[in-house]
């Protein structure tokens, strides 16, 4: 019963000599993943409607395009500068609430202004009838859409962070499905909400303008997702004499950002080369992966304009035919998000696991039927489902290229060969099992 009670206990990682107290979570054994992971669902709320309006409202204000690009960059570049700095900064934080958490209070913080400040700007768009360019509208409104990438990111880096502090490593997977089963839900119901008719679901507000109340109900589900983290979590605490008792090593937050970019360097040279691997495939991934995410909303908008008799540029109008435009984007990215949720869910039962296989072979006394084997070799291993992600892509992106390279017998993960040699790595003293 001690693990139903009101606090459980973490692992041992967290009776460390330097921090205090152990990391505790109110809540059955069960639950633990399910309640510290339950952010993501509002981080993903929030994303979704920067992804599904961001660039269409930008447009709204007179923004040209190539700005807009330009501005699109904010979450990428905050990704990249701000969760290294979130993490080096939050643990060298001696706060009686913990490392990560008063990180946490921050980016809610930061969020709901960035929010209200995007609400602000949209609702004094719609006001203004006037075609002319507004400087102090369209300032409020990039101020909030940067704001809303470094609030996020903010949020991300120190929730990851404050998982793999509370629970175990035998925890670890639990708590990293839960993450995505909240991200995909958290994407349906941001996109959802794009959808549906606001102003009129909401009438008692006075609101006229979906982005406005859109921001609002973001604020609403950020907020409310992250409430257990301050109410049914204790979290470890930085001793401040253990940093006092290390003079030569104790560093300013300013000296320690500095260094984020040379420890990143050093930590590069030496990483192994399947890590190597990863880092590769997740950078051209994601280069191809984020122009879908921010101009799939717009792009099906414009279509939809044209199909009305309009041009494209009405996607981003004040009047109602831009507003079902935009509607008409969201429902697209709903469907995407709907797809993804599916397949997060599915098709790991779909891939055959050798390391799994190979673990319960050892509990079976008796081997397994033949007709038992033979149905376990039809699902694919994870090099098929490289090689059949790769013939879906290029039939559905390029249909003039040819599937023959697809269909061949070299692994995808050799075509990163090349990269492991790079002359500024040093040589990694880790093996590979790529």
């Amino acid at each position: 019963m001690a693990n139903t009670m009101e606090f459980v206990a973490a692992d041992e990682q967290a009776s460390e000599t330097h921090l205090e107290g152990a990391a505790t979570l109110a809540g059955p054994f069960q639950l633990r993943s399910p309640i510290l992971t339950m952010g993501h669902l509002g981080t993903h709320v929030v994303w979704s409607i920067l992804n599904a309006r961001a660039t269409l409202f930008l447009q709204r204000l007179g923004l040209y395009k190539s700005v807009v690009a330009l501005i699109m960059m904010a979450g990428p570049l905050s990704g990249l500068v701000v969760q290294p700095a979130v993490g080096v900064l939050s643990d060298q934080c001696t706060s009686t609430w913990g490392r990560r958490r008063p990180f946490i209070l921050l980016g809610l913080a930061a969020c709901a202004t960035s929010l209200l400040s995007l609400a602000f700007a949209s609702s004094l768009s719609r006001q203004d009838q006037s075609t002319q360019f507004q400087p102090f509208v369209a300032l409020l409104g990039i101020v909030g859409i940067v704001g809303i990438d470094l609030s996020v990111n903010t949020l991300s880096a120190a929730h990851r962070a404050l998982t793999m502090d509370v629970l175990g490593p035998d925890e670890q997977d639990i708590a990293n499905a839960w993450s995505t089963r909240y991200s995909n839900l958290g994407s349906l119901l941001g996109y959802m909400l794009g959808v549906l008719d606001l102003p009129r679901i909401f009438a008692f507000t006075r609101l006229s303008d979906q982005l406005a109340i859109l921001s609002l109900c973001a604020i609403v589900i950020v907020i409310g997702t992250h409430t257990t983290l301050f109410t049914l979590l204790r979290e470890s605490v930085l001793i401040d004499s253990y940093q006092q008792q290390r003079p030569c090593r104790r560093q300013t937050w300013w000296q320690m950002v500095k260094n984020i970019g040379l420890d990143l360097y050093r930590c590069g040279r030496s990483l192994p080369p399947s890590i190597w691997d990863l880092f590769v495939i997740q950078f051209f991934s994601w280069l191809a992966w984020f122009p879908v995410l921010y101009y799939a909303a717009s792009w099906v908008a414009e279509i939809f304009s044209l199909a009305q008799g309009a041009s494209s540029s009405a996607a981003s109008s004040k009047e109602q035919l831009g507003e079902e435009a935009r509607r008409t984007g969201s429902l697209a990215l709903f469907y995407y998000a709907l797809t993804g949720l599916v397949a997060s869910i599915v098709l790991p039962w779909c891939v055959y696991d050798p390391l799994a296989a190979k673990r319960s072979s050892y509990t079976h006394i008796e081997p397994a039927d033949q007709v038992d084997t033979e149905l376990e070799d039809l699902r694919p291993d994870t090099d098929r489902v490289y090689h059949l992600e790769d013939v879906c892509s290029r039939s559905t992106s390029d249909p003039s290229s040819s599937w023959t390279s697809s269909s061949s017998s070299q692994k995808p993960i050799s075509l990163l060969r090349p990269f492991r040699h790079w002359p500024w790595r040093k040589p990694s003293l880790e093996p590979s099992f790529s």
